[in-house]
């Protein structure tokens, strides 16, 4: 896509391509289905293939059609940041790549992503610059709803009770939830590696050493044990443990939620104390009655 010269009043030449443009455009827009064009800069003159015009909805007929899309369809912003780019490859005489939005947000295509290079003459001098684009509309859109996932992700996890830790292959950390400073008041560099251990109960290691390993392909490996709080004093912790692999059985990621549930393990062993305490009641009185 050419850039705009906004400094000429004068429009470019703007004739059909010459056959052996067609036969090299067709050829290589049949394999990639992509639009070229190529700028000739001593005559002004803007060769646009079938596949341009197929690719921006627009009519050869119409000698106007290119102008107006250029002119009229592209964003402001992006017609500075083409010409921008265009303009430092000629200078640099080198390639460029550059993306432009439709303004309408009705349009078909709404996004386009050009990269070229610059042709020079004997002199060294540029005297053409060529480019080949494409509709990146719904390759932007993935993108842009990836991107605003991983966002909502994010501010979800941030957010939730449960400490997230989402470790590479290596069991290197590459990610901790603000959970593991509200729950523990630890750092991710004091549970990294084989540290996490030494924040365990001794009594629980054999418990917590149950989750610090990698579980196999639709494992899922769980532990509840006492992990020491910042400030020195116990804490309940119950901890699942997933592995993420690829398709081909690689192991990619291992990720590890964990929950404080001191106050419910608090609730379990009263009731167990008071079952006990029960069970032995009913004893002594049954021994008592039976003398």
């Amino acid at each position: 896509m050419p850039p705009i010269d906004t400094d000429h009043d004068a429009p470019p030449d703007r004739s059909a391509p010459v056959e052996s443009d067609r036969a090299q455009f067709a050829s290589s827009e049949c394999a990639a289905k992509v639009g070229y064009w190529r700028h000739d800069l001593v005559s002004n003159r803007v060769t646009w293939s079938p596949g341009m015009y197929r690719l921006l909805g627009l009519d050869p007929a119409d000698p106007n059609a290119n102008t107006r899309w250029l002119r009229k369809q592209m964003r402001a912003e992006d017609v500075d940041s083409m010409n921008e780019a265009v303009d430092a490859a000629i200078k640099a005489r080198s390639s460029f790549t550059f993306r432009v939005r439709a303004k309408s947000p009705n349009s078909s295509v709404k996004v386009v992503e050009t990269h070229g290079d610059v042709e020079c003459g004997p002199d060294g001098s540029v005297i053409a610059i060529l480019g080949v684009s494409h509709d990146i509309t719904e390759q932007t859109a993935a993108e842009d709803a990836r991107r605003h996932a991983e966002e909502m992700y994010r501010v979800i996890a941030h957010q939730a009770s449960d400490i997230i830790i989402l470790y590479d292959n290596e069991g290197r950390i590459l990610y901790t939830s603000e959970a593991l400073e509200r729950v523990l008041q630890r750092s991710p560099d004091e549970i990294n590696e084989q540290r996490f251990l030494s924040l365990i109960h001794p009594d629980d290691l054999a418990e917590a050493t149950k989750i610090n390993t990698t579980p196999l392909p639709g494992q899922t490996l769980t532990a509840t044990y006492r992990a020491r709080h910042g400030d020195g004093h116990y804490v309940w912790i119950e901890a699942s443990c997933r592995g993420i692999y690829a398709e081909d059985g690689t192991l990619q990621n291992i990720i590890d939620v964990s929950r404080y549930v001191t106050d419910s393990r608090r609730r379990e062993f009263e009731t167990a104390a008071a079952r006990d305490r029960a069970v032995a009641a009913t004893l002594h009185k049954s021994t008592f009655l039976a003398k």
